[in-house]
């Protein structure tokens, strides 16, 4: 219609639909060829997001908004790796596609870092504060993961040379109470000043600075003309929050001879930093630029945005005057893009608070004015967790019906919360969870009865919270030559499992059981009665001896040691009960691991040594009870967790001589002669059945290696939920794979090594029908560990960061495993070294195999493990093979030979990293 342009047909839906995007898309179609997405409804390439700005090789060089700058094939990270022995087939570089032109994968990303507009950007520690006059207002620097990994710098320029005399360092009192915010010192310092930002002068230079100063540094010199103040600091100590150590001060001031400060933004001053802090929500920019193109150009069909209180989405910011909601409009658009561009979003509704609705928050103005202030007065408060807040329960139901509605369509599955049960779960922060899950399942699905709703990630990957929380049926007693037992809460005994052997009893000796590493659970020892004996306990992350006895309090233990809380005696722990506890670090135990728990006591010593089959530890206690010092029975407990076994229970005097040797056989339900259960024989588990069926999905983020016995133990979860009528999905939605320089004493894996674990998590899940995400693709807020991309030297405005090994080969699986489903045929490999494998089908004829290296603890920092193998494909016809090299994003023919009704692949260098054998079959 002349010169102009009509569309025709557009569906108009409930949510924004982008008009702009869609323009785009018709000037590509016009201008020449285009990709098409899977669905063929919209055609797209990765220039509507991306600049070329380089060609290496013939291949594009992709741009981010100067950000990030992103290889568009493959690169050579490895050059030289061999994937056959003696194959002289050409290596092809292999193209990679987007999320849109995938048609089905199991990977994506997890992030709370999302775009959104200025408005809902709060960044309250600029480096503008600085100079605006206010001493309560902060800035704060980046931050270190090491003190002295580079200097930072505030440089300030005033408008006129004035005659200057000194310089002061104001430090924040108010801004964050019980922080270094406003008050992180360098301990070494230098100070120096110019007239024309060419030629500096050094006025002060020291490696001992007063870090424990509470209201100012101040440094003088003698006066002289001065337009620039250069400011260097080093050596950081100082942690900003709960984040990196750092810089953070609250005002510089320049003052003249007269004693004025002209380091005033009223007086025309500027103020430029080395780099700025823009805490968990990160900067807009950096998101705006980078969050869903670099996933699309990863391959991506998943992102995960988990809800754990700093999101755009979260109900603070959605509701910020009582009544009204809005969606970031920025934030708003992205979602659309991902959902037209064949993304799936999992989003997460936390159980964080609203301010506005806290106690006596009615006295606070809610005016747009006066909480644009709070922007930079103070970290936002998220108003406390809506399961401790019921005045808060009732808003935030509204907000989730505000969301539901609003997102419609756009969401995949909704998430309730984020790791707010986990490892050291009981039943009643399971029940507590569960009250409000349930009201904001009826709600989310009263907006939307086909919308999908799951449970909160858990911090761990727990198959028996997973069974409790879809209400498996609990048995105690023998089961299958195993003894069965459940616990409820460590608070309170008479919800767990004691059982007490009364044929025997003993005051020396030694006792050991198996058991499954599922919760709190040990051995008893000296029992007289539920109020006097001796516990020695085991759990991932603690691990206890406890004098239990109703004769009084005793002298403090020695050794580590930490007091239980106060709470009624009778069936219960107290302070009162003699104990030495030692705090370990989240254990890397798989749960279902078995661990071994040995207990000797000798007179008053106590000591429990433990052990998988690898690791082994000790702890020991001095007893000085008297009344624990007598000859009692034996027992065992489980205090946490459910679905233990306990197995191979033995007791024996100090010389080795076996005195009892129970194996728990005998009628399923039953309990074996001689033992009494005194509490749990009847447990019942506080969640009502019916909830495998209405679940949709079930979320987790091990901190486990994954390796063979974790997806063993996955399978076997998968099998017990589908049993109890589960036919949801589910979702590995944190991978806990980082790596960081300079090194960082909790992540201490190399690029290499990342790249190399991320790969192993993403193909295991996939084998095992699970969708993978890796933790945070980018993060550029401030120094931390958790960014799946490399991350460079940060600057006042933006954090540049760099695409990883990882992220490579992260986007060349995305790509050769489009449409691939786990399936089972039969392959057998011959080689000197254990291998891990999962089989993938795509359509009728089409079959690919992954295998590696499987140890996680083997991968070497800097280089590969390899070995050969020879693999068969039994009763199977190929008439073409290839493998893929994920390191450096290639694809080979392979050489085969026919055996009779077998293939045989021989002499494959397998790696440490998936080795993915791509093959047609003729029958």
């Amino acid at each position: 219609m002349g010169q102009d342009t009509v569309i025709k047909g557009l569906r108009i839906k409930n949510y924004p639909t982008p008009i702009s995007k869609l323009i785009g898309i018709a000037l590509v179609c016009v201008a020449g060829p285009a990709v098409w997405s899977a669905d063929e409804t919209n055609a797209l390439t990765f220039e509507d997001y991306a600049s070329i700005e380089a060609r290496t090789d013939g291949a594009p060089v992709w741009c981010l908004d100067y950000m990030m700058y992103i290889y568009g094939i493959g690169p050579d990270i490895m050059p030289g790796v061999v994937m056959q022995e003696g194959n002289t087939n050409p290596l092809v570089k292999i193209k990679p596609k987007k999320s849109w032109e995938i048609k089905h994968n199991l990977f994506g990303t997890n992030t709370e870092q999302v775009p959104r507009s200025r408005k809902n950007d709060r960044q309250p520690v600029l480096p503008i504060h600085l100079i605006d006059g206010d001493p309560e207002t902060v800035w704060g620097s980046y931050g270190s993961i090491q003190p002295d990994y580079r200097p930072e710098w505030i440089r300030i320029d005033i408008p006129v040379e004035a005659n200057v005399s000194s310089v002061v360092l104001v430090l924040s009192k108010k801004f964050a109470a019980g922080s270094n915010w406003g008050s992180a010192l360098p301990r070494d310092l230098t100070v120096k000043v110019s007239t024309d930002a060419w030629h500096w002068e050094t006025v002060f230079e020291s490696q001992s600075v007063d870090i424990e100063e509470k209201d100012a540094v101040e440094i003088e010199f003698s006066p002289r003309p001065v337009k620039q103040v250069w400011i260097i600091g080093n050596n950081f100590t100082k942690r900003m929050g709960s984040g990196p150590a750092g810089f953070s001060v609250g005002e510089v001031e320049v003052r003249n001879t007269d004693g004025h400060n002209v380091a005033l933004l009223s007086r025309g001053s500027g103020v430029t930093v080395s780099s700025t802090h823009f805490t968990g929500a990160d900067n807009r920019l950096n998101q705006d630029a980078l969050w869903a193109p670099l996933h699309y150009d990863m391959g991506m069909k998943w992102i995960r945005n988990g809800g754990a209180g700093i999101g755009a989405y979260r109900w603070a910011m959605i509701e910020q005057e009582k009544g009204v909601y809005e969606l970031d409009p920025v934030l708003d658009q992205w979602y659309t893009d991902l959902h037209e561009h064949g993304v799936r979003l999992v989003l997460g509704l936390d159980l964080s608070g609203n301010p506005i609705y806290r106690e006596g928050a009615d006295q606070i103005p809610t005016s747009y004015e006066v909480r644009q202030d709070e922007r930079f007065h103070a970290f936002p408060d998220p108003g406390g967790d809506v399961r401790l807040n019921p005045e808060m329960l009732d808003p935030w139901l509204k907000y989730i019906e505000y969301m539901a509605g609003h997102l419609k369509d756009r969401v995949y599955i909704w998430e309730i919360g984020n790791e707010r049960i986990g490892g050291e779960w009981n039943d009643a922060k399971l029940v507590q969870y569960m009250e409000v899950f349930e009201k904001a399942y009826e709600t989310i699905k009263r907006v939307d009865p086909d919308a999908r709703v799951m449970p909160n990630g858990s911090n761990f990957f727990a198959p028996d919270l997973f069974m409790a929380t879809l209400g498996m049926e609990r048995k105690s007693g023998v089961q299958d030559g195993k003894l069965a037992a459940h616990g409820g809460d460590f608070d309170d005994l008479e919800k767990s499992t004691l059982v007490v052997n009364k044929k025997i009893e003993i005051k020396d000796g030694e006792v050991s059981v198996d058991a499954l590493n599922r919760g709190q659970f040990g051995l008893v020892l000296r029992y007289q009665n539920p109020d006097n004996f001796i516990l020695v306990s085991f759990s991932p992350y603690m691990r206890h001896i406890i004098e239990r006895s109703s004769s009084g309090k005793e002298d403090d233990a020695t050794g580590p040691e930490m007091d239980l809380p106060t709470i009624q005696k009778g069936t219960t722990w107290s302070t009162e009960d003699r104990t030495t506890h030692v705090y370990m670090p989240p254990t890397t135990l798989l749960p279902g691991t078995e661990i071994n728990l040995k207990v000797r006591l000798e007179r008053n010593q106590v000591t429990l040594t433990m052990s998988d089959g690898l690791m082994v530890e000790s702890v020991t206690h001095t007893i000085n009870n008297e009344e624990l010092l007598k000859e009692g029975n034996v027992g065992l407990v489980q205090l946490t967790g459910a679905y233990q076994q306990f197995d191979n229970f033995q007791v024996a005097d100090l010389d080795g001589e076996l005195l009892l040797n129970e194996e728990f056989n005998g009628e399923n339900g039953s309990f074996p002669g001689g033992w009494t259960c005194v509490y749990g024989q009847n447990p019942k588990n506080p969640i009502e059945p019916g909830w495998a069926s209405k679940i949709d999905g079930l979320s987790w983020h091990p901190n486990q290696p994954q390796e063979g016995n974790y997806y063993k133990w996955l399978g076997q979860m998968q099998k017990d939920c589908e049993a109890l009528g589960f036919d949801g999905e589910y979702y590995c939605s944190e991978f806990f794979h980082f790596f960081t320089y300079p090194a960082y004493s909790v992540i201490p894996d190399t690029e290499l090594q990342q790249a190399i674990l991320s790969m192993q998590s993403a193909v295991g899940h996939a084998g095992r029908n699970t969708v993978g995400m890796t933790q945070i693709l980018h993060f550029t807020g401030f120094s931390h560990y958790a960014s799946n991309c490399r991350w460079t030297w940060p600057n006042q405005i933006a954090t540049p960061v760099q695409p990883s090994v990882m992220y490579y080969m992260w986007r060349t699986l995305s790509t050769v495993i489009d449409d691939f489903h786990p399936t089972d045929f039969p392959v057998d490999f011959k080689a000197d070294r254990e291998l891990l494998s999962f089989t993938f089908q795509r359509g009728d004829n089409e079959r690919m195999v992954a295998v590696w290296i499987p140890n996680p603890r083997s991968v070497q920092p800097n280089d590969l493990t390899e070995t050969l193998a020879d693999v068969t494909l039994p009763g199977t016809g190929v008439d073409q093979a290839w493998v893929i090299d994920l390191m450096n994003g290639t694809e080979q023919k392979l050489n085969m030979d026919p055996s009779g009704n077998d293939t045989i692949i021989r002499r494959l260098q397998v790696k440490d990293y998936p080795v993915l054998i791509r093959f047609i079959t003729s029958n």
